[in-house]
């Protein structure tokens, strides 16, 4: 039990890192696309 809700955490974690590097470049280049617009208060 508790190794699946550690590997569960790892793919979190992964999926997070992914998430927040793609809104770091969209909102570096400047894109104020709907994915820019939608996320930017997140990210930036």
């Amino acid at each position: 039990m508790f190794e699946k809700i550690k590997t569960l955490l790892k793919k979190m974690d992964f999926v997070n890192m992914v998430y927040y590097k793609g809104l770091s470049v969209l909102c570096s280049e400047e894109r104020y696309d709907l994915l820019s617009v939608l996320y930017e208060k997140r990210a930036c």
